[in-house]
């Protein structure tokens, strides 16, 4: 149900809808210099009652050229503390002390780093079965199905306005990924990030 507007310009898509009393506005763009996608998400109670709701940043790993066996390699593991989701490819040949990350603004209720334990063995994308329960079943490591699930919890009271922002990138080691996620994991970064961008944009364009 619903409505999606999605709004394409230089540098940055939005996408739009409201459904059942919940507006939200999601912008994706990256970064003018690190390696970070941002995915700021706004969503508004235009109801007049509290609602809390689940939000989940899903992202499916490759790490290496298209091939079917290449997602057995990928490795994941969660920092609980900081509340990120790593993964590593071990067999890339370019690549191997690389490491990528999904981080959240806000610290996840749960996460999990599982295709297999996000969809079900009947889910699809539609209807993913982790959104029957009231947290992911943390599944991390090798041999794997390995994609990066961070489930965010909230609560709107009439008429609230929040903002959160889902980041996706990769380091050179850890120690970058720890700088990169220091710069980059606040709303207000998000904010000035996209400022550069579409300043940069426009440099380009005109």
């Amino acid at each position: 149900s619903g409505s999606f507007v999605v709004r394409h310009s230089a540098g940055v898509t939005r996408f739009s809808r409201a459904t059942r009393g919940i507006r939200h506005e999601l912008d994706v763009f990256v970064d003018v210099e690190d390696p970070v996608k941002y995915s700021p998400l706004t969503p508004t109670n235009d109801g007049e009652t509290a609602r809390r709701l689940s939000l989940f940043a899903y992202n499916d790993w490759v790490l290496g050229p298209p091939r079917e066996s290449q997602a057995g390699h990928v490795i994941t593991t969660y920092e609980v503390k900081s509340g990120t989701i790593l993964a590593r490819n071990a067999y890339s040949d370019d690549f191997t002390s690389r490491v990528a990350f999904a981080h959240a603004s806000e610290a996840p209720r749960s996460a999990t780093g599982d295709r297999l334990s996000f969809l079900g063995r009947n889910g699809s994308m539609r209807r993913p079965a982790a959104l029957r329960h009231m947290t992911l079943e943390p599944q991390f490591g090798a041999g794997l199905d390995p994609c990066a699930v961070l489930h965010v919890t909230v609560v709107l009271n009439p008429g609230e306005r929040r903002r959160f922002v889902f980041l996706l990138g990769q380091g050179t080691d850890s120690d970058h990924v720890e700088r990169l996620i220091a710069r980059h994991r606040t709303v207000d970064a998000a904010e000035v990030a996209l400022e550069k961008v579409q300043a940069s944009w426009n440099t380009t364009l005109e």
